[in-house]
């Protein structure tokens, strides 16, 4: 038996039921029936195995082979189906499958087992609804997050067990762990609260002293800490870590499911674009004209730029500062340094346009309005472009 244990440590199942099997017929009657609960353990875990390469195969397919990709110098991010581990959540000797994902910018976890049959044990987005709703908390994310946008997956280990850690580290810490409670069930099993602007501190909503409520949460050790979206700078010797983390541990599962496949990290360079003020008044032509008093500014500040999706808002500001337009937030996606996108302004007017890249520091840009919100949209000015493509500069600091 000892060398079935073994070959089971070593995923080497079919070695395991046969060391079994022979073991069934040396073994006294007596010692039959603990030989016999092996072999069904064993054969429930090589079921749920097969069920969990089905549904890895099932997420990477949906959400897509890993990559990282750098918004900013100093941000990297993890994108598609970026982590996955077997882990014996509450040591009953079967695994559960964590599977990690990020789907238009937001990470998901979800969580499952198997009793004969595939359950999904916790899905994050339904247990942060739940979280908002019950402790009505509406800034918890739901994995853990911190300052900046950072966020991580963080699986703690305490007397045997395994708990999955959501919360969020602001001015508040928020820190609820997910675990199997001695009946079985799947859920949030502790709440840990320290308000720090007032300097209260709870658990499962009692109020206790600083000295309690540390001894508490220092008793969940770190098994696992993946940064999903981080400050490489923040990340100490090799700002690559994460990266491998996420990988090595999705092919260790993959490998361990009996999964034909090999993932490779893609690395997803972001545009040749530079975050910032793009606007008329930086532009060689703009001190040709003599303008009646204060000068029109016509600019396009581009927010966020993450592999070839930018966002960013256009300003329109007439003469003398009348009207003053703002479009809100424009996603667009860029190909062959081009793309169109929709826009509404804070009129109510809305139209098409067309944004170019010209280089890291000069685009251009082109708006038709397409309906007015009302008859004096028109007698106001609006952010159409006339059919001409403006040519605007990034501001220097």
């Amino acid at each position: 038996m000892e060398l079935a244990d073994l070959y089971i440590e070593q995923d080497k199942y079919d070695e395991a039921v046969e060391i079994i099997n022979s073991a069934l017929e040396n073994v006294s009657k007596n010692e039959k029936s603990k030989v016999n609960k092996k072999l069904e353990e064993l054969n429930l875990r090589s079921e749920a195995y097969l069920a969990y390469g089905k549904k890895f195969m099932e997420y990477y397919n949906e959400y897509g082979n890993i990559s990282v990709s750098y918004p900013y110098d100093y941000i990297g991010q993890l994108n598609g189906f970026c982590y996955a581990k077997l882990i014996d959540f509450n040591n009953d000797n079967i695994d559960e499958l964590l599977l990690v994902y990020n789907k238009d910018g937001e990470y998901h976890y979800d969580l499952f087992g198997y009793d004969g049959k595939l359950v999904l044990l916790e899905s994050s987005i339904e247990s942060a609804k739940k979280i908002a709703f019950e402790e009505d908390n509406n800034y918890v994310s739901e994995l853990y997050s911190y300052d900046g946008g950072r966020n991580s997956l963080l699986i703690c280990e305490y007397d045997n067990k395994y708990y999955i850690k959501t919360g969020s580290l602001h001015s508040y810490e928020y820190s609820y762990f997910h675990g199997y409670d001695d009946e079985g069930n799947f859920g949030i099993q502790e709440t840990i609260i320290y308000d720090y602007e007032s300097s209260k501190y709870y658990i499962n909503k009692d109020e206790i002293t600083l000295e309690q409520i540390d001894k508490e949460s220092n008793k969940y050790e770190a098994f696992v800490e993946l940064y999903l979206r981080q400050d490489i700078s923040m990340i100490e010797n090799d700002s690559e870590n994460f990266v491998n983390l996420a990988l090595g541990d999705l092919n260790e599962t993959a490998k361990r499911l009996g999964l034909d496949i090999e993932i490779i990290i893609e690395e997803k360079k972001s545009l040749d674009l530079k975050t910032g003020v793009y606007d008329s008044e930086t532009s060689p032509e703009f001190e040709q004209y003599d303008w009646n008093g204060a000068p029109p500014q016509y600019y396009v500040e581009i927010t966020l730029i993450d592999n070839n999706n930018i966002t960013f808002v256009v300003n329109d500001i007439g003469v003398n500062g009348s009207p003053m337009y703002v479009t809100e937030p424009i996603n667009a996606v860029i190909e062959n340094n081009n793309a169109n996108f929709n826009w509404k302004d804070s009129f109510g007017n809305s139209g098409i346009g067309t944004i170019s890249i010209e280089s890291q520091k000069v685009i251009y840009i082109q708006m038709t309005q397409t309906l007015a919100y009302d008859e004096y949209s028109n007698f106001r000015g609006t952010m159409d472009t006339n059919g001409k493509k403006l040519n605007l500069y990034i501001k220097t600091n």
